[in-house]
């Protein structure tokens, strides 16, 4: 199953995250600026890579850095 692996910008904080419909997503989070987006089979896993890869700078229990 694919879906989008994101990374946006809400002021001074970035959301690391993951999605099947990135339209309805960016219209919910209303980013200040969309960094990256990326279409994979592997989004869930790239997720994960990502949160554990900046673990140190994440806010805990969120996918906010």
């Amino acid at each position: 199953m694919s879906g989008w692996l994101y990374l946006i910008k809400n002021g001074d904080l970035y959301k690391i995250g993951i999605t099947k419909n990135i339209g309805k997503r960016m219209q919910q989070l209303k980013p200040d600026k969309i960094i990256a987006k990326v279409y994979s089979r592997d989004f869930r896993e790239l997720e994960r890579e990502f949160h554990k890869r900046y673990k140190n700078i994440r806010i805990p229990q969120t996918e906010y850095f």
